[in-house]
């Protein structure tokens, strides 16, 4: 079906890198996404079809779950994640909202603080300092440039943001040993936020994501106002298959504040999501089954009524 509306209203990044078996899509730098999946290295992009303008209908939606890590590190800041319980629901409402024209719904199972694993490792390593002349033997001229060459090293520190400085990692795609194993059972979406890397959020495979927090995103017309939910909402695509593309308003444009999707992506997007094991469909949101926990069922009814609430609010904006 064809499916039209303005994303003017909606709420909501990548540089490919090569990796000898699999593509890797960044989004910041500033304004790029990374991710690392199973696509194909150099696929070209899906033809140019009509822009998806309105949402299916409520039966429709399909319901992949999703659970939220906010990674902690006493000693690495950049691995630091400050993000409240409350950010992070608000930052799956506005998801919801730009998955919503592709009638996906991305049902939030928990949010949990996790330690980042085996951060250490991932330090610069620190450079070895150069002998020290005898002080009798050091000329003025010597002495002089010395000075001067710290001064500039110490400006060029202090105006680099933050973690961009002896605590940044090496490369974002190191990022992933920051995982803790035991996070990495869940059947559905795991997001992993954490305070700075060299790109906006990267994609790993496996159905793991990583967004920063000071994400930072090029605005475009009809674009998100928070880069976030952006980056968030771009890295589940390549979750569901989908590449990066130059049309800076579509939501796999690389760094911008876009959320457009076209009706070729939305059907790769909905056949990658009812490939997945754990997506639901929305008539079994609310079916009894005794053989499911009640707190379960619950969480399943308090899905529903949130898509309900969404799609409503959606469709009644101008």
């Amino acid at each position: 079906m064809l499916w039209r509306l303005s994303f003017l209203s909606l709420l909501g990044l990548g540089m490919a890198i090569s990796s000898p078996r699999a593509a890797i899509q960044a989004a910041d730098a500033p304004g790029v996404e990374q991710k690392e999946s199973s696509i194909p290295e150099k696929q070209p992009e899906l033809p140019a079809s009509p822009t998806v303008t309105a949402m299916p209908e409520l039966d429709e939606f399909l319901i992949i779950p999703l659970r939220l890590y906010r990674l902690k590190s006493t000693d690495l800041p950049a691995a630091n994640c400050e993000l409240t319980d409350k950010d992070l629901r608000r930052i799956v409402g506005k998801v919801n909202r730009v998955w919503a024209y592709g009638g996906i719904y991305f049902g939030l199972e928990s949010i949990q603080e996790e330690t980042a694993a085996t951060d250490r490792l991932l330090r610069l390593p620190e450079k070895s300092k150069p002998p020290e002349k005898d002080a009798e033997k050091v000329s003025p001229q010597e002495k002089q440039e010395a000075q001067k060459g710290m001064a500039e090293k110490k400006k060029k520190e202090e105006s680099k943001p933050p973690g961009q400085g002896a605590d940044q990692l090496l490369d974002s795609r190191l990022y992933r040993s920051l995982i803790p194993q035991r996070t990495r059972e869940f059947a559905g979406f795991r997001v992993y936020y954490i305070h700075q890397f060299d790109v906006n959020g990267i994609y790993y495979g496996g159905r793991a994501a990583m967004v920063k927090e000071t994400a930072r995103l090029r605005s475009v017309p009809g674009g998100i106002d928070e880069p976030i939910p952006r980056v968030t909402s771009h890295e589940l695509g390549h979750g569901l298959t989908l590449p990066h593309r130059q049309d800076n308003t579509n939501l796999m444009a690389s760094g911008t504040s876009g959320t457009t999707f076209n009706e070729d992506e939305i059907a790769q997007a909905r056949k990658a999501a009812k490939e997945l094991p754990a997506t639901i469909p929305y008539g079994d949101l609310e079916k009894p089954d005794a053989k499911r926990p009640e707190s379960e069922q619950k969480q399943r009814a308090a899905w529903a009524s949130d898509l309900r609430a969404i799609v409503q609010e959606l469709r009644e904006k101008p």
